[in-house]
């Protein structure tokens, strides 16, 4: 049975917790790359395709979240939100199993899709449950969650990888244990609500195409920045 109160502890807590998973996707397994290469040595150019398991999931999440965009408003909110989980936990550990650099990289592909997926609709979750100076304080308390959530993982990657480079793959299965949350605590807003909201909003304007180039520019050169300065840190002499 569904427990219809976005305020209440159950669902913000799904909400917030599952947007950890948008920036464990990457960093978690960077502290098993050295390990990883010397293991992948004999595959030609190891080095550069062991790097890419680390930045292909941000390719995909470019690529998948415009798709997630359309679907969440076709088959809707919740359904997206489980399904990228589920996806999430099956692609992310792949690697703990796998013996194929390539195998990985696909595992990896199908991570990225699974991160645009829930990204889009925990964030559409909470614009559709809360409004105003509400929905603006919960935000910035994803955010606070999102940080949080790439540091301990990381940590906790970092303590693992000593054990075996497979290990962090595992924290990926961190995402199945938000299901039965996602089940429970959250519900799918009603279109009728939805649509009547949408239809109340100030009358759509032009494309800020500036401000999107802006933002798109900011946004990619934060992520080189995040994704090649770790790799690269690992495998200097």
């Amino acid at each position: 049975m569904n427990i219809q109160n976005p305020n209440s502890s159950l669902t913000k807590t799904t909400l917030l917790l599952v947007s950890t998973l948008t920036v464990m996707s990457g960093a978690t397994i960077s502290p098993s790359l050295p390990a990883m290469q010397m293991h992948f040595s004999e595959v030609a150019n190891a080095d550069f395709w062991v790097r890419l398991v680390l930045t292909i999931p941000a390719l995909f999440i470019v690529i998948g979240s415009p798709i997630a965009g359309q679907i969440v408003d076709t088959i809707g909110r919740k359904p997206l939100l489980l399904g990228s989980a589920i996806l999430y936990g099956f692609a992310g550990s792949s690697g703990f199993l796998l013996n194929s650099l390539f195998a990985i990289l696909v595992g990896r592909a199908l991570l990225g899709l699974a991160v645009a997926g829930v990204m889009v609709s925990a964030t559409t979750l909470i614009a559709d449950y809360y409004q105003g100076d509400t929905r603006a304080s919960f935000m910035g308390l994803q955010a606070a969650f999102m940080g949080f959530g790439g540091v301990l993982f990381l940590s906790v990657g970092g303590f693992i990888a000593d054990l075996s480079w497979r290990f962090p793959f595992l924290i990926y299965l961190f995402s199945w244990l938000m299901l039965p949350g996602i089940v429970l605590a959250l519900y799918e807003p009603s279109r009728s609500v939805v649509d009547a909201e949408t239809s109340t909003d100030v009358p759509s304007a032009k494309l800020p195409v500036k401000l999107l180039a802006l933002i798109y520019a900011s946004v990619l050169v934060q992520q080189i920045v995040f994704y090649l300065i770790p790799v690269q840190l690992p495998f200097l002499p």
